[in-house]
């Protein structure tokens, strides 16, 4: 039962993240929100160091690092493959797309790394990506 519980509360957190990704966006790009990441306005903004900061502590700490962390606490390596399983099932991308652009399917998953650039993935694959990563997951928590 305990399982499940984590479970349903891991959903709600990954929806929440990714439900308040999407409103700040909204809110910070207003009227460019519908642009892409690689349009000159946004492009400008992504320069400010701040970018960087809230990128790093929203996406990576509160995405990432802090659930695993409080899995580990909870539950040991299981629930952190858990976690890790939901967090790949539930698709940030196509919620943060909805609110953001009006269409589920609209983000297209971007990430800029430091000395190479924007790296720029079509949602089909990483839809599928997730699917297989989150399989692997499953199967990690059950052997363990």
């Amino acid at each position: 039962m305990n399982s499940i519980l984590f479970v349903l509360f891991s959903i709600g957190y990954v929806v929440a993240c990714a439900v308040t990704d999407g409103v700040d966006n909204r809110l910070i790009f207003r009227e460019h929100a519908a642009e892409p990441y690689s349009g000159d306005w946004k492009k400008e903004l992504f320069k400010k160091r701040e970018w960087a900061v809230i990128g790093l502590s929203f996406l990576i700490f509160i995405g990432v690092v802090a659930p695993v962390v409080a899995s580990y606490a909870i539950g040991g390596a299981r629930y952190v493959f858990i976690f890790l399983a939901v967090e790949c099932f539930v698709s940030w991308d196509m919620i943060f797309g909805k609110i953001v652009f009006n269409n589920w399917f609209a983000d297209t998953p971007s990430i800029k790394l430091p000395g190479i650039g924007w790296i720029h993935m079509p949602l089909k694959f990483n839809l599928l990506l997730r699917l297989v990563l989150g399989v692997v997951f499953i199967y990690a928590a059950a052997v363990l």
